[in-house]
């Protein structure tokens, strides 16, 4: 609903000579500064993830960063990408109202914490451990790879599926590099990873992964990572970016 002193303020002007051009100016300015102030209201964070969302030289890159964006200039929204440890761009979207986050995956347990958009990008996950330690777990029962040491990132859904699934010795990091640093120098037995950016990741980080090996498939409930909200967004901001993506020539959508 229009502000009270807006329309006593357009009444004035429509009473004065010229008013009406007056009053159709202070209405347009009126658009123009909502509009401007629903997109300052959106807040949008990420991870940085090699090879779908990472920095280089201080400026994001990556095929879901790029449909971001692109959802961005179709909705002429203006805001800045976010780039922060996992843990914590999860918690601001699990606890603030008006943002977005991607690249997430829509599993059971996060199901009715956020509105979810569209999806981005599939992956699937498995565990990775030492070449020297492959043949000896790869035989192993599902107890005993559950009594493994498994570094996992904080608030991933591997983390989630990991718990659920009753693996006992999860040790909890905030990105991939920590992971795979801990697998290199024997802290942990294993870790979470999709085969689809692993090398790529490794290869852009300079992480020795020559080592690693996949031993184990991870059965993660979601295998797609979607861009989602928190709840308590602008339903008018939602609206507007679903239909850019929707829209968009430049968007390859999935199925």
């Amino acid at each position: 609903m229009m502000n009270f002193n807006i329309v006593k303020t357009l009444e004035k002007l429509i009473t004065c000579k010229g008013g009406w051009h007056r009053a159709l100016n202070a209405l347009l300015l009126v658009f123009f500064c909502s509009l401007s102030a629903s997109a300052t209201n959106l807040r949008i964070v990420t991870e940085d993830s090699y090879p779908v969302q990472y920095l280089e030289n201080s400026v994001i890159k990556g095929k879901n960063a790029e449909t971001v964006q692109a959802m961005l200039t179709g909705a002429n929204l203006a805001a800045e990408i976010e780039v922060l440890p996992w843990a914590r761009a999860y918690n601001i979207a699990l606890n603030s109202p008006n943002v977005m986050i991607f690249s997430i995956a829509r599993t059971p347990a996060r199901e009715h914490e956020f509105i979810w958009g569209r999806p981005i990008t599939d992956l699937s996950y498995s565990l990775y451990t030492l070449k020297e330690n492959q043949q000896a777990f790869s035989s192993l029962s599902q107890q005993e790879l559950k009594a493994l040491n498994i570094a996992a990132i904080r608030n991933s859904a591997t983390e989630q599926h990991l718990t659920k699934y009753g693996y006992e010795n999860l040790q909890l990091v905030n990105n991939p590099v920590q992971m795979v640093n801990m697998l290199n120098k024997k802290r942990v037995d294993a870790i979470p990873a999709n085969s689809t950016s692993l090398a790529a990741f490794c290869q852009k980080m300079s992480l020795n992964c020559d080592r690693l090996v996949e031993f184990h498939p991870l059965p993660v409930p979601s295998t797609q990572l979607y861009f989602a909200f928190s709840k308590g967004t602008d339903p008018h901001l939602i609206s507007r970016l679903l239909q850019a993506y929707d829209e968009s020539p430049e968007i390859d959508k999935l199925e």
